[in-house]
């Protein structure tokens, strides 16, 4: 996984990377001590893909 490649904390653990890397700012937006799994823009991602693939569904259902 390309965070732990850049050393970047997953869920809470920290593994050695190629780079030290430390995100700054806001809990809701860095995932805090757990990770940036734990932040609002995965969060964001998913329910942004998943409306585009409800849409996409439904325009399907409706030319069949």
């Amino acid at each position: 996984m390309s965070m732990g490649l850049l050393g970047i904390a997953i869920s809470g653990h920290r593994e050695p990377g190629l780079f030290l890397t430390t995100a700054h700012g806001p809990a809701l937006l860095t995932g805090g001590t757990f990770g940036l799994e734990a932040s609002i823009i995965p969060v964001f991602v998913g329910v942004t893909l998943a409306i585009q693939m409800f849409i996409g569904a439904r325009l399907r259902t409706q030319h069949v």
